[in-house]
């Protein structure tokens, strides 16, 4: 019975502990979820990040041109590149076909 105010003692600690480390986790994901709803960061801070410094990166059309390069049959690349450039002109894509397809074949072959 001696030892029982040290382990009331110990136990409120770590209860106090594991209640703070409790909130700050619901105040980070509470956070995150409002940075997340914008999807932009310059809608959050327009001074973070100005229209100057803005890059549009289309990666949807990155991938399909990495694809396009690794596609070994030339009948299935051109007919894989036409289809790329049907999505085009229905304006699936933010950059051009053409420009960022000469972009990634500089990367490949320099």
């Amino acid at each position: 019975m001696r030892n029982r105010k040290a382990q009331v003692g110990d136990t409120i600690t770590w209860v106090i502990a594991t209640i703070i480390i409790v909130v700050m986790i619901l105040f980070f994901v509470f956070g995150s979820s409002l940075l997340a709803e914008t999807k932009e960061v310059h809608k959050f801070k327009s001074r973070m990040v100005s229209e100057d410094s803005r890059v549009n990166y289309d990666l949807i059309l990155s991938k399909s041109l990495y694809t396009y390069f690794k596609i070994e049959k030339v009948k299935s690349q051109n007919q894989f590149y036409e289809e790329l450039e049907k999505m085009e002109l229905q304006e699936k894509f933010y950059d051009s076909v053409e420009e960022r397809k000469k972009e990634i074949q500089r990367g490949f072959f320099g």
